[in-house]
């Protein structure tokens, strides 16, 4: 259970709400802001005091603010309604999946006594406000599996809130393997938008399920998986290579490389039958790139410009290099 305290504050006219039916989640949009400074801030602003009826602090305190008072968290939407707010600025930060867990846990034990725990009873401020509260880095969808658990909240995910390069590479063999990252991409981050990708993965695959304690962990289980497809797709793409047909888009480059294949031919590096496949456009890419390789390893003058050519089979001629394009000293 949550420790929650209730502090002593000043304040002005409260009324008392009669049919408390769901919970609308906030943050304060400041990376550290005490539930003092908030109350202070309304107090400021002319209202009877902090507008939250909860709060939680980063450091897992928890505090009943107005209650079961009506608060002045949502316009419109406050008569019949909990306001929770988590600090923090969660447009620019991330939320630590420990402190996710216990505000869960808040918010669900204060939720139970007055409503069902269900996903239509909790809403953002941005659900029903225009505003982008309680950030667009919070993570909505987690927070509902947490608060709604029929059971105690599963392990803390030890990837949420991680960031650095092997979560970048995860994310890289997600969307390699169909997984969608539309919003933040490859970028580093394992939030929200990650933790339903590998969610994703888990259930096409068959490694875990939203009942599993470890849904959405990137486990070995996981990795190996994700690992196992990315390694046939290269070989399917390898093979898909074997069967393309070498043909230059560009009639300068499908010039360049007959002239390319026509010197190895009469220079005997390569059999002509090479040739004979390329002119009728029936030459593999996978045989281009060998054979490519084979040329460059022989052999020859192809590195002396023309305009120095004649001089060079002058030079041939009387010895004075050795067939190598090496001078002979």
């Amino acid at each position: 259970m949550v420790r929650v305290q209730t502090p002593r504050l000043n304040w002005g006219n409260l009324s008392r709400m009669r049919n408390i039916r769901r919970g609308i989640i906030h943050h304060p949009a400041a990376v550290r802001y005490s539930y003092l400074q908030v109350h202070n801030q309304h107090r400021g602003q002319g209202w009877s005091g902090a507008g939250y009826t909860h709060y939680m602090h980063k450091d897992k305190t928890a505090y009943i603010l107005r209650g079961k008072n009506q608060g002045a968290h949502a316009a419109g939407h406050n008569h019949d309604s909990f306001g929770y707010c988590l600090e923090g600025n969660y447009d620019i930060e991330y939320v630590d999946d420990d402190l996710l867990i216990e505000f869960a846990k808040f918010v669900r034990q204060e939720s139970a006594k007055e409503f069902a725990l269900i996903n239509s009873n909790f809403q953002r401020h941005r659900d029903v406000g225009s505003t982008s509260c309680p950030g667009r880095n919070f993570p909505w969808n987690r927070f509902l599996a947490l608060v709604t658990a029929k059971e105690a909240p599963a392990p803390a995910n030890v990837w949420m809130g991680k960031s650095g390069q092997e979560v970048r590479e995860l994310q890289d063999k997600l969307i390699a393997v169909g997984e969608s990252l539309p919003r933040f991409g490859a970028d580093g981050h394992f939030g929200d938008e990650t933790l339903l990708a590998v969610q994703s993965f888990q259930r096409k695959h068959g490694i875990s399920s939203p009942s599993g304690r470890f849904y959405g962990v990137p486990g070995p289980a996981t990795q190996e998986k994700l690992d196992a497809l990315i390694i046939a797709m290269k070989d399917e793409e390898a093979e898909d290579l074997k069967n393309v047909i070498f043909w230059p888009s560009s009639p300068s480059l499908r010039e360049s490389a007959h002239k390319m294949l026509k010197r190895a031919v009469d220079r005997d590096h390569i059999d002509k039958r090479w040739l004979d496949q390329y002119e009728k456009k029936e030459l593999r890419m996978a045989d281009f790139i060998t054979l490519k390789v084979h040329i460059d390893m022989m052999p020859n003058d192809s590195d002396v410009y023309e305009v120095h050519r004649e001089d060079w089979e002058d030079y041939t001629e009387r010895g004075l290099v050795n067939g190598e394009n090496q001078m002979i000293l």
